[in-house]
């Protein structure tokens, strides 16, 4: 159950930070036409909002970590680095969408859904395999990597994907 519930509430935050650049270009595009400000100030209002998200998302994920007593391991530390990771590939991947989201109003209509399909190919609500029928799919996903890495961190247990976090990290920033 908590292995799921930490699945979920990582996915989200991938999922937030997603549509975050899409949502706040079409909530500013009168603001983009008439008023000179730095572009990049709206990304990082759209980064802000994902996190606050995530923050109450989190409030209510630690006493369930707490009831199930998950134990707190040095690799605790390492849980920002992975919400850091998993919100810059999302907000990135979201920014190489924006154009189309603006071209084509469907690309924004049909994230949601898409994503929804996404998660199930993302090892969200099983564990990641690394052989087997789905395993080309979850080794060619990288949402695997930095969400199974940062599961492991919160979980306490060691990351299996950890080389494949880093490249997939670095490829995103």
């Amino acid at each position: 159950g908590l292995f799921v519930l930490c699945g979920m509430t990582l996915w989200q935050l991938f999922a937030d930070a997603l549509q975050a650049p899409m949502r706040m270009v079409s909530q500013s595009a009168s603001m983009l036409t008439k008023v000179q400000f730095p572009r990049e100030a709206l990304i990082i209002a759209a980064a802000g909002d994902v996190l606050f998200a995530f923050m109450i998302r989190l409030a209510l994920l630690i006493p369930c970590l707490i009831w199930v007593r998950v134990p707190i391991t040095w690799t605790i530390f390492f849980v920002p680095v992975g919400v850091f990771a998993l919100v810059v590939l999302g907000i990135t991947l979201g920014l190489l969408l924006t154009p189309l989201a603006i071209l084509y109003q469907d690309v924004s209509q049909g994230l949601p859904f898409l994503a929804s399909l996404w998660m199930f190919v993302t090892p969200v609500l099983y564990s990641a395999d690394r052989s087997g029928a789905g395993s080309v799919f979850i080794k060619l996903n990288p949402v695997t990597a930095l969400l199974d890495t940062t599961r492991a961190w919160l979980l306490a247990q060691p990351p299996e994907w950890i080389w494949e976090f880093i490249l997939i990290f670095a490829i995103a920033a």
